[in-house]
Order: C-alpha cells, then sequence, then structure tokens
C-alpha cells in the first residue's frame, strides 16, 4: 500500500499531476485519498495490537510528509538523516554530471536555483562505492534492470 505511494512519485512527476487523467483531478486530492485508504486499511488489519498501529501510524505520517513536501529529489530532510544512501539519488548529482557549467552557476548563487547538497569529492567518491556495489550484487544476484527501473527501484527500497 504505501510501496504504490512512494512508486507514484515519478508518474505524477512529484505529486504534481496525475498522468492519464481525462477529469479534472488534482493530484493532492487524489493522494489525500491514497493516504486515508492505507490510514482505513492498516487501522482496520492490526486493531488488536495498538503498539503495532502507532508505528504503523508513524510510518504513514512519515509517507504523508514525503508526499506533501514536495522537495525535490523528494526525500524529507529527516529521511536523509535516517538513511545516509539517500543523498546519493538527489539531482545535484545530475546536476553536476550532465550540466556542469550550470551547476558551477548554482554554486556561485548566480542562479535562483538551490539545492539540498552540493556533492564534494568524498561524496562523489561515495556514491560511486554505493552504486558499484548494487551493480556488483545485481550482477551476482542476476537481477536485470533497466538503468532507470534500477535506480528507482533501489530509491524506494530505500525509502521504505
Amino acid at each position: 500500500m504505501l510501496w504504490d505511494i512512494i512508486a507514484l512519485y515519478e508518474p505524477t512527476d512529484a505529486y504534481n499531476s496525475l498522468p492519464n487523467s481525462d477529469d479534472n483531478t488534482d493530484c493532492r486530492d487524489y493522494m489525500d485519498a491514497q493516504i486515508l485508504n492505507v490510514r482505513k486499511e492498516l487501522s482496520s488489519l492490526f486493531i488488536n495490537d495498538q503498539h503495532l498501529v502507532q508505528m504503523l501510524e508513524q510510518i504513514i505520517n512519515e509517507t504523508e510528509i514525503f508526499v506533501k513536501s514536495y522537495e525535490l529529489p523528494g526525500v524529507a530532510m529527516r529521511w536523509k538523516k535516517i538513511n545516509k544512501a539517500l543523498i546519493f539519488f538527489d539531482c545535484a548529482f545530475d546536476i553536476l554530471n550532465d550540466e556542469p557549467e550550470f551547476y558551477n552557476e548554482i554554486c556561485l548563487g548566480i542562479t535562483d536555483i538551490k539545492l539540498s547538497c552540493y556533492p564534494n569529492k568524498e561524496l562523489i567518491t561515495a556514491r560511486k562505492k554505493y552504486f558499484e556495489y548494487w551493480e556488483q550484487k545485481c550482477k551476482s544476484e542476476n537481477l536485470q534492470y533497466s538503468q532507470k527501473g534500477y535506480s528507482k527501484t533501489n530509491y524506494i527500497k530505500l525509502c521504505i
């Protein structure tokens, strides 16, 4: 259930629009309904274990913040504190790799864009090692992903 919500991040353009929607359904209303459905489902499934219900409620609350924060690359800062590897999916790395001149302009403060991180050599090296590890794991376990699918799957696993 929560996996389904998090997996909507990319198709909804960071929870901003509904793909293939013929009507004028607001994406925020749609996501509110999805989160409410998860709350109802989980609260009724584990009604006899209040401790578990409280823990699940905390996870649902975090997911709701993730959906409503509209942060790019989509991860709330506190999640990055919990799981440091999430920073490896920050858009700053893509900008640095794909548009180095633009990245330098951002760093110099001559654009209106602010990033949530500014990768240094240590972070770039750590990110490279992280993805090399997962690439090797995929090879050794014969897991087949497209590059885009691999990144998306790995990112979602880190979030959950």
